[in-house]
């Protein structure tokens, strides 16, 4: 057997997603951090200014400009900036020696990126500034420099980013590293697989540990000898057996024969004019195919009823397919439909190739998928206690398939025009409902 020589590797995939999910974490972060800082900084700010226009607001006009210079003198670190300007904007003390052009006196607080002017021209980098105007038309500004603490922000983040790069290089690196081993392991299991599917039974695959591959591991080694006892009539397991017992039993090579001879129909695209030939069809068929099953899945050899239920319910299963697939059977030149039937109903097979299929048919389909439901329900509702046991693999099968007819048959206009698929809920709990109901 010849497998497939692109792999890939799970790990690294998910190795990948990790790390693009911690990058987008680390960046979220960050921000919020730096969001947060700010927002404090901008905070505590404020309140600093407003408690300085408070004490500036107490002060009487003529004590203002000294009161303004002294509080200058006294600011050796140079964190806070004053200014006293008239009404006119013209300045009178302070350190602050114009009014920026970007900041409303409102008493609120605004963030000054390199527009505050201090004495000897400088320009302050960032500075929080709020300013305020007097009854008397006097304007004072007041600001507070975040020099330093924004240089804390920007270590802060830094060491942040620089933290987090190295965490998702460390992760990376050690997931590569653990996953070596494992993969050395996938590739030992790998190269035992195709020799076993080479023939070779007396192969085991190999076992290092209590994980998932080792379980895995032991459940394939216990089927091979299982597989090595059928083989040599020694089988232990209920199910092998089962087949043990049904290899040795003789065969019905007339169905068989029925069903290949129906398979070569199905090669040939043959069309069927009346419903006794492709009824003919079905029951030689998949009916032919579902005696035969019935056969293997009952524990004692089915009588003739039983046999006739498991025909009718091959030939249902293959009824829903052909209803199923209308489309697709259609555009690909086949149609396993009456065509005596069609024409009584003036259905021609060229309209059926068109996008829009006419109303006249989409009514006879849906009578006949009705039918072909109730046909199929008082045939369970026929079936004894005993019958239903030995049929209850094929009876789930069925059941599944009456499912699918009855949305068909529903809205046909719709499902005609696209392949109808049970949803992964919907299936396996009718199957579930269905095998409780064939105990």
């Amino acid at each position: 057997m010849e497998m497939g020589r692109r792999w890939h590797n799970t790990t690294f995939r998910w190795l990948s997603v990790y790390a693009v999910i911690f990058a987008l974490s680390v960046m979220v972060l960050i921000g919020f951090i730096g969001w947060s800082a700010t927002t404090r900084m901008e905070f505590d700010a404020d309140s600093v200014l407003h408690w300085q226009l408070f004490y500036f607001g107490s002060i009487d006009d003529p004590e203002l400009p000294e009161t303004i210079y002294r509080r200058t003198e006294g600011e050796h670190l140079h964190t806070n900036y004053f200014g006293l300007f008239d009404a006119n904007g013209k300045h009178i003390s302070g350190d602050i020696v114009e009014i920026p052009a970007d900041l409303p006196l409102d008493r609120t607080g605004h963030t000054l990126n390199g527009t505050l002017v201090v004495a000897h021209d400088i320009r302050t980098p960032v500075v929080r500034a709020m300013g305020i105007r007097r009854r008397s038309g006097e304007q004072i500004v007041v600001a507070r420099d975040l020099t330093h603490v924004l240089h804390v922000r920007e270590t802060m983040i830094n060491a942040l980013v620089g933290g987090g790069l190295f965490c998702l290089l460390v992760s990376i690196a050690s997931g590569l590293l653990l996953n070596l081993r494992q993969m050395r392991r996938v590739r030992d299991i790998r190269h035992v697989t195709l020799r076993i599917a080479q023939g070779d039974l007396n192969r085991r695959l190999p076992i290092g540990g209590r994980d998932e591959l080792d379980m895995l591991a032991h459940l394939v080694n216990h089927m091979l000898e299982e597989i090595e006892r059928l083989i040599s009539n020694r089988a232990q397991h209920p199910a092998t057996q089962v087949l043990q017992a049904k290899r040795n039993a003789q065969v019905d090579f007339e169905r068989l024969q029925y069903a290949v001879v129906t398979a070569a129909q199905d090669l040939a695209n043959s069309t069927f004019e009346t419903d006794a030939e492709l009824g003919s069809y079905l029951k030689n068929g998949n009916g032919a195919l579902f005696m035969l099953a019935a056969q293997y899945v009952s524990d004692a050899p089915p009588n003739p009823a039983t046999l006739d239920a498991a025909q009718q319910l091959g030939a249902f299963v293959r009824l829903t397919e052909i209803a199923r697939d209308v489309r697709q059977d259609v555009h690909h030149g086949r149609l396993y439909l009456p065509l005596a039937q069609l024409d009584a109903n003036n259905i021609e097979y060229e309209t059926l190739q068109a996008a829009e299929w006419p109303e006249a048919f989409a009514t006879w389909f849906k009578l006949r998928c009705e039918q072909q439901l109730h046909a199929y329900r008082e045939l369970r509702r026929s079936l004894l206690n005993s019958e239903r046991s030995s049929l209850r693999p094929l009876l789930v099968l069925s059941e599944l398939h009456a499912r699918v007819l009855a949305k068909i048959a529903r809205d046909p206009a719709t499902y005609t025009q696209q392949r109808l698929e049970l949803g992964a809920f919907e299936k396996p709990w009718t199957a579930w409902r269905a095998a409780r109901a064939a105990r």
